[in-house]
């Protein structure tokens, strides 16, 4: 036997460690899986209970903080029980007899825990529950079995003497699934009882009754239990009835006699047996003695062996480990160039930025006497007027151009050359808008990618 066992250790470790590494190579690092529970979850009513659900992957942590998590009753209309999208509970379509009752625990999410608790459970909550999360497998569910009961407390009353016993009554109401009841003596052994009744109430919930006869013994002590296997729970009640509840008899001292009969009778029998049964032993123990001695020897050869397999063992998980190790610093890379390529294109548009700003500056600058000779004093104010909303230019500088007397786009150039690049490119978009012909005429044309005049010029 002990052999055997050894045996079977060493085969557990080796296939193990065979199925781990095949799962290392095969599965894709960013593979992961709902997981439910396949026992059932009990519940008694009015009871919390917690209905497990999780993510899980081979190679790195899955978080479901951004995820959308659905827990539904596909026996249910609406089937919803509880929907989390966009890092909130969101359950409009929830099942009212639900509504208030279930959450996650936000906490846990970041570890891929989506379990749902759920609270005050009513009879009703007793069914096949489902999670799953639509951006991984659609097919893949966690499936989770509620099973929901209730319980009380047993009475148990006397109802009088039958021949020469007494008779007890024991009721217990309120049950979900239907019990079992049976009746005990202080020594723990089960009582032939009759007929056990049993009765629903409008809630679906069991009453059950019973009736046993008991006679006298030593404590008069007996015990009703009432117990559901499907939930695995059960109440008892235990009672004392006084001797003098039970009817007299002068059978019993007849009884008695014949029991110390019976009972010596039984003794003698018995030390018989324990004499053959002890030489037997000694002669037993003789010849397992060798047996054992030649099993021991074979046992230390088989943790020599033992030790051998454990060393290979560790190898094979160390390669594992390195290999996994590995995994990671090829994504950490891969991570590091992406960041790298969207810097560059950051940094490229920019450039873009600049020298689209630089142009169109260049052709405010270069056809500066055309620009003030074609734009007159009124068209010049809604120009100047729109710099200013923009926070371009100032109040005062406006007004100075609202109220010369001069030609103003002249003013104005003046004070885009004190401004800066940024106030000329403000300047070019609003001529675009409100002159384009001029600009054409000009040599501008639309640059489509960005929306910015670009300029013909040489």
């Amino acid at each position: 036997m002990k052999e055997y066992r050894v045996r079977e250790v060493i085969q557990k470790i080796l296939s193990q460690l065979v199925v781990g590494l095949v799962l290392a190579v095969l599965i894709p690092a960013n593979t992961a899986e709902v997981v439910g529970q396949t026992e059932p979850i009990i519940s008694l009513l009015g009871d919390d209970v917690i209905l497990p659900c999780s993510l899980r992957s081979m190679v790195v942590p899955v978080s479901a903080v951004q995820e959308t998590v659905e827990w539904q009753r596909p026996d249910l209309n609406p089937k919803e029980v509880h929907f989390y999208t966009d890092s909130r509970d969101s359950n409009l379509d929830q099942n009212p007899s639900y509504s208030g009752r279930t959450s996650l625990f936000k906490e846990e999410l970041k570890n891929g825990n989506v379990s749902l608790k759920l609270i005050n459970v009513k009879l009703s909550d007793a069914g096949n529950y489902s999670c799953y999360v639509p951006s991984l497998d659609r097919d893949q569910k966690g499936l989770v079995q509620l099973i929901v009961g209730a319980v009380s407390q047993p009475v148990i009353s006397i109802v009088g003497p039958k021949d020469y016993g007494v008779v007890l009554k024991c009721d217990s109401g309120g049950w979900y699934p239907e019990p079992e009841m049976t009746w005990l003596d202080s020594d723990g052994n089960i009582l032939p009882d009759g007929p056990t009744e049993t009765e629903t109430d409008s809630e679906s919930r069991y009453t059950v009754r019973g009736h046993v006869t008991i006679h006298k013994t030593d404590n008069n002590m007996f015990t009703c239990r009432v117990q559901q296997h499907q939930i695995n729970h059960k109440m008892e009640t235990e009672i004392h009835v006084p001797d003098d509840t039970f009817p007299k008899s002068h059978g019993g001292l007849i009884a008695g006699v014949i029991i110390v009969i019976i009972l010596a009778v039984v003794a003698g029998v018995v030390a018989f047996f324990m004499w053959r049964k002890k030489k037997q032993l000694k002669e037993y123990e003789k010849v397992t003695k060798n047996k054992l001695e030649e099993k021991e020897k074979h046992v230390e050869e088989l943790e020599v062996i033992c030790v051998d397999q454990e060393e290979q063992a560790k190898r094979l998980e160390n390669e594992l480990e390195d290999q996994a190790k590995k995994q990671l610093e090829e994504q950490e890379k891969l991570r590091k160039a992406v960041e790298e390529k969207e810097k560059l294109e950051k940094q490229l548009e920019e450039k873009e930025k600049l020298l689209k700003e630089k142009e169109v500056v260049h052709f405010v600058d270069r056809h500066r006497a055309e620009i003030i000779k074609r734009v007159s004093n009124d068209q010049t104010n809604p120009i100047a007027k729109k710099l200013k909303e923009m926070g371009l230019i100032n109040e005062k500088v406006y007004s100075d151009i609202k109220n010369t007397s001069f030609k103003r786009t002249t003013l104005l150039y003046n004070i885009l050359d004190k401004e800066g690049s940024n106030v000329k490119s403000a300047f070019y978009s609003i001529l675009l808008d409100r002159h384009s012909e001029l600009i054409i005429k000009l040599g501008g044309t639309l640059d489509s990618t960005s929306g910015l005049p670009s300029p013909n010029d040489p």
